[in-house]
């Protein structure tokens, strides 16, 4: 998948890192609704379909 979170989720997007692992990445919003705002990106996309 070439989606704009994928990129992020696998580093090739620079971000603001607030927790990664094996797993998941957690980055601080570009546009937040309110101070904190995070977005936790799966690193495969497989995961998406079993949540």
């Amino acid at each position: 998948m070439d989606c704009i979170f994928c990129k992020i989720a696998a580093g090739e997007i620079p971000s603001s890192t607030v927790y990664e692992d094996e797993d998941f990445r957690a980055i601080l919003d570009l546009g937040p609704a309110s101070k904190g705002h995070t977005l936790i990106l799966p690193k495969n996309m497989q995961i998406i379909l079993w949540i």
